[in-house]
């Protein structure tokens, strides 16, 4: 934690003194965007193997002339696949580790190698040329998680989960993870000891005693 404190201390001064060019963002926005990024990929690749290329899913369209949402073309057909990529997958527990500029293309190594922003982490991502990630399913979408993988079938052939049902996801639950701390184990409750002016005394000596405890009125 002191490390992560010193080098964002170290990337402010940059910025201040001008020596940088900061890209936009302070290195918690940039964690978040690559995060963001990883995520976007990985449902490319799911959603690939079984619909083709990923663009996107045009849920809103916007009147060409006023530029506000035209309510009368809203799709709600992309919902249920939405729905289960978010939530069948435990996306706040992600891991990732970044592989050097050199896998690749050859063309790129000198524009990724030497990628400087002053965030660390952040340059990292922009420099690698591979990387490993995993996601884990949720526990309570294994089976349709395995099964969607297989063949793109999505809640299992079923319609989506409902408050009645055992298997549904309450937005509650996803604000809770979304919200976890960074550092230390998330939990409901901790102990925590706090100091005290209190002094234990021992050894066994008697305390004093006062031979006057009242004061005579004068």
């Amino acid at each position: 934690m002191k490390d992560d404190h010193d080098r964002e201390v170290a990337n402010q001064r940059l910025v201040q003194s001008g020596s940088i060019q900061a890209p936009g963002r302070n290195p918690l926005e940039n964690a978040e965007f690559v995060r963001a990024e990883l995520m976007r990929q990985v449902i490319e690749l799911l959603v690939g193997q079984v619909n083709g290329a990923f663009l996107g899913r045009p849920g809103l369209f916007f009147n060409p002339n006023t530029l506000e949402p035209d309510v009368s073309q809203v799709s709600v057909g992309d919902a249920p696949e939405i729905q289960f990529l978010e939530q069948g997958f435990e996306w706040d527990n992600l891991t990732y580790i970044m592989y050097p500029y050199f896998w690749t293309d050859r063309q790129r190594w000198a524009a990724s190698a030497f990628q400087s922003t002053g965030d660390d982490d952040f340059d990292r991502f922009l420099r690698a040329g591979s990387a490993r990630v995993i996601v884990p399913a949720r526990p309570l979408f294994s089976e349709q998680v395995n099964l969607y993988t297989a063949t793109g079938i999505l809640w299992g052939g079923g319609p989506v989960p409902t408050p009645n049902d055992d298997d549904y996801l309450s937005i509650a639950q996803e604000i809770k993870e979304q919200q976890h701390p960074t550092d230390g184990v998330p939990c409901d409750a901790w102990e925590v000891r706090v100091p005290t002016a209190l002094v234990w005394l021992d050894g066994g000596a008697p305390l004093p005693v006062n031979p006057n405890p009242t004061i005579a009125l004068p």
